[in-house]
């Protein structure tokens, strides 16, 4: 990564660098020395330069910013027509696409609220696609929270834990409690398109994991450093004394859950997906950010597909319920290999558990925190053998 410390101290030296910057075809680099240059003095001819390349990038809201820059220092300076003149054509030219880019934006926006997937289809011109990525697509339900300072939702996130008499408090490896993270009515399901996934119909799913180490499928065969509880219906539940060595970054603040609905997309190759060009795949990313976005940041579900930054959390779940490390996996026998990964799509989402700031739940690099089960376990309900990725 490089630094305004790595350059000389001097806006002009820094607008020079950039100019050759462009001369060379490195528009990238000629706008780090421009951002520069601007930190050490700001001249309405870099910003004029910066609105410039922001604009032949589609960056609207970018380079409207550093166009108005440029005029408002121009009027400032009391700068000659003929020196301004360009600054002002430029801010005409940015003025109708980025209005055009913030109502569709906004179109966007109310297409996904209304949850009309076929119009975001036709916004992002991907109708094309639109057939072929429906067959593939799987339901899940989203997780709708709600602060609730009570603590007495019957499916929640955060919060204490309600447990049977005769059931403790998880704990890790070392004998420390683990962290309470949600419980899940299973009612819920009633009705859904998940009603016959599991033989349990009714009961509680609690879930508890290290939040402090933060474990992860393949470094953690012994499964210590998660938990999945089911509690059957009718048993005597109450809430646990605080374990001793329970970490204040394991408690989280309470929020009520209800659900609904909501289709997701399969982002990675473990399911066959229509060709796309790389500008075609760029769009229909944006359609499921605006898909997935309409009713919070926070991604929240139970099911479907996770919306992880890397793909391969079926492989570490098989290697792992497998025993196999990556580096094991990689020298296997080739048909040996391709017997492990017969079974990935047999993997299932669980519950995806994205970062959440306000609650304190912050996974690493503020990513998401998935519980994954087979699907022969989830449907017999042996809940022990579910495996955790963080993506």
């Amino acid at each position: 990564m490089y630094s305004l410390s790595d350059y000389p101290q001097d806006a002009s030296k820094l607008f020079d660098f950039a100019m050759q910057d462009l001369k060379r075809g490195d528009v990238y680099g000629a706008e780090r020395m421009l951002s520069f240059s601007l930190q050490i003095e700001e001249r309405p001819a870099t910003f004029f330069e910066l609105a410039k390349l922001k604009f032949q990038r589609h960056d609207y809201p970018a380079a409207h910013y550093n166009a108005t820059r440029a005029n408002e220092m121009a009027r400032e300076l009391k700068l000659k027509p003929s020196q301004s003149e360009p600054y002002v054509k430029l801010l005409a030219e940015i003025q109708p696409r980025l209005d055009a880019k913030v109502a569709m934006e906004r179109g966007i926006e109310r297409l996904a609220k209304d949850g009309d997937l076929h119009g975001l289809f036709e916004v992002f011109d991907l109708l094309k696609f639109e057939d072929a990525m429906m067959r593939i697509a799987r339901p899940s339900l989203r997780m709708i929270l709600k602060e609730d300072p009570t603590d007495k939702a019957a499916s929640k996130i955060g919060g204490w834990p309600i447990l049977p008499d005769d059931v403790s408090w998880p704990s890790n490896a070392d004998g420390l409690p683990l962290a309470f993270l949600c419980r899940i009515d299973l009612s819920c399901l009633a009705g859904t398109a998940f009603s016959e996934l599991t033989n349990r119909k009714c009961g509680f799913l609690s879930f508890f994991y290290d939040a402090v180490e933060q474990p992860v499928a393949w470094p953690h065969k012994d499964r210590y450093g998660w938990k999945v509880l089911f509690t059957p219906p009718g048993v005597r539940l109450c809430y646990p004394e605080e374990p001793e060595g329970l970490s204040e970054d394991c408690v989280f603040t309470s929020y009520s859950v209800s659900f609904e609905e909501e289709l997701t997309f399969p982002q990675d190759d473990s399911v066959s997906k229509p060709e796309m060009t790389s500008e075609e795949e760029a769009r229909f990313n944006s359609l499921c950010s605006a898909w997935y976005g309409r009713h919070s940041v926070e991604k929240h579900r139970l099911f479907g597909c996770p919306q992880l930054s890397q793909d391969g959390w079926e492989l570490e779940c098989q290697l792992a319920a497998n025993s196999i490390i990556h580096k094991q996996f990689e020298s296997l026998e080739p048909l040996v290999a391709a017997k492990l990964t017969e079974g990935l799509n047999d993997w299932i989402l669980l519950l995806q558990l994205d970062s959440l700031y306000d609650a304190a739940i912050w996974w690493q690099n503020g990513v998401k925190l998935c519980f994954c089960i087979h699907k022969d376990d989830l449907i017999a309900g042996d809940f022990d053998k579910v495996w955790v990725v963080v993506h």
